[in-house]
């Protein structure tokens, strides 16, 4: 893959939730919780993607404010009571460990 299409890869993972709204599927979720926490790896403070389940290498320009706004949008919409994924993790015993990791993404982005 090339790296000039990784951004958009990115990019298109966050706008898929975020258009899809509340009631996207975890799947969909998943995929751009996954986004944020690239974009938050590279903003100041962020924690490292682990490489077994993330890039190998830097993605360019995912940090910006465009993504970081991004990013923001679809951690606060995963966090909301009315969204599907939050349902579901409220239905699991590691439903606090799951909004601890969001809360600490968030964090991060919110600073960036």
């Amino acid at each position: 893959m090339e790296t000039l299409e990784r951004p958009v890869l990115v990019e298109s993972a966050l706008l898929a939730a975020l258009e899809q709204g509340y009631s996207a599927p975890s799947r969909i979720f998943d995929q751009a919780v996954a986004a944020a926490a690239i974009v938050a790896s590279q903003c100041p403070g962020g924690s490292p993607v682990d490489s077994v389940y993330g890039p190998e290498e830097v993605i360019p320009d995912v940090h910006g404010l465009k993504m970081v706004e991004l990013a923001i949008r679809v951690i606060v919409q995963a966090l909301s009571e009315h969204s599907s994924v939050s349902r579901l993790w409220g239905e699991s015993s590691s439903l606090r460990e799951w909004e601890g990791t969001l809360g600490e993404l968030l964090s991060v982005l919110r600073n960036a």
